[in-house]
């Protein structure tokens, strides 16, 4: 059965290729809020970018309300600073064997498409400068700019997949696929299965709960067709 595939960026497609995007998180909350994000650590992995700079902005003692309300303009900043930021060429950053998995993919009929943290205009334009847009150049997706929490976002890509006015892609028809157990946990929050990938920071006991972990991207292709 052909699948829509909800694949993560960060640590999934790509490897160690944030660090402009977190430059281009700080910049926007330097310009709309005024203030300069600190140095101390915030979680990052499997979160959103609203969610990221939440965290910073009320590390800085920003109110949560000024948070809210400059949600959208912040958005737009950190989407015009990445693309200021953003290295030309991040080709070198693509996880092994991403490309011949995504052929096959594609080839036994599946849907790629992606559920990221990142706000939809950096996702694009980080998969363009590595070489995957041919295949995510457009259509279905969940991003971080459509919500803060990222358990909404597997929804909205299944709706988006199935067109304007249409049903939702069932359920059982879609897969996410990620580094991180809060890509586990957006799929487990919308009812669809979930494969975790040991190429980001968590090993095989962090993703224990996904449905099946995998070390390499070509391992998707035989996990897909053992559920079919």
């Amino acid at each position: 059965m052909p699948m829509l595939l909800l694949f993560d960026i960060d640590g999934t497609l790509l490897i160690r290729a944030a660090e402009a995007h977190t430059r281009a998180l700080h910049a926007a909350i330097e310009e709309v809020h005024g203030v300069q994000a600190p140095d101390a650590f915030v979680p990052t992995a499997g979160r959103t970018d609203l969610s990221i700079m939440r965290s910073l902005l009320l590390l800085c003692g920003v109110d949560a309300r000024a948070i809210d309300d400059g949600a959208e303009a912040t958005s737009t900043a950190a989407a015009i600073a990445y693309a200021r930021l953003c290295p030309a060429d991040l080709s070198a950053h693509v996880a092994p064997g991403v490309p011949d998995a995504l052929d096959a993919l594609l080839g036994a009929g599946h849907v790629p498409a992606l559920v990221t943290g990142n706000i939809e205009s950096i996702a694009r334009l980080k998969l363009r400068r590595a070489g995957l847009g041919e295949w995510f150049a457009s259509g279905p997706g969940g991003f971080g700019s459509d919500h803060e929490d990222r358990s909404e976002l597997p929804g909205r890509a299944r709706a988006r997949a199935a067109g304007e006015g249409a049903r939702p892609v069932p359920r059982d028809q879609a897969v996410v696929i990620g580094d991180t157990p809060l890509d586990i946990a957006c799929a487990r929050a919308d009812g669809v299965r979930c494969v975790g990938i040991t190429t980001g920071p968590h090993d095989r006991a962090d993703l224990s709960d996904a449905d099946a972990v995998i070390d390499r991207m070509a391992e998707l292709e035989d996990v897909l067709a053992g559920w079919a």
